[in-house]
């Protein structure tokens, strides 16, 4: 092991990402919470509250300065992460709605960005099977 801490959160933590180009770790557990972690002195840098519900997946948006998270609700948040001068600021959320009667949670999420072309692409999959780009 090159690097560890213990009580990082109160109770499980259940998701995890690496920001290569940040020098960040994100990490989500059920305790609602979503924490910021500088990977070189395994520090916390900032702590996201996650509404309610327990997190289910946090991922860097590379290769900006964007952290998502969704929950066991299927409530999707975007904050602004450390460095930028706004770090922590929530940028937009939004639920998984797929009818107008539930929100269903997302059980995979994965992203693309084309530098030349600056397209991005936000892959969502969820507990009902279905697939939205």
């Amino acid at each position: 092991m090159l690097r560890g801490k213990v009580n990082c959160h109160r109770k499980d933590v259940i998701c995890g990402d690496f920001a290569r180009h940040l020098d960040l770790i994100a990490t989500g557990g059920r305790d609602n919470l979503v924490r910021l972690w500088d990977y070189e002195r395994v520090m916390l840098i900032h702590e996201y509250k996650a509404h309610d519900t327990e997190v289910s997946i946090v991922r860097f948006i590379e290769p900006f300065r964007l952290l998502l998270k969704s929950d066991s609700s299927g409530s999707i948040c975007i904050w602004l992460t450390k460095p930028h001068p706004q770090g922590g600021r929530l940028v937009t959320t939004f639920r998984n709605v797929l009818d107008l009667k539930q929100c269903t949670p997302i059980s995979a999420i994965d992203t693309y960005y084309n530098e030349d072309t600056q397209e991005f692409l936000l892959f969502l999959g969820d507990e009902l099977g279905s697939v939205r780009v």
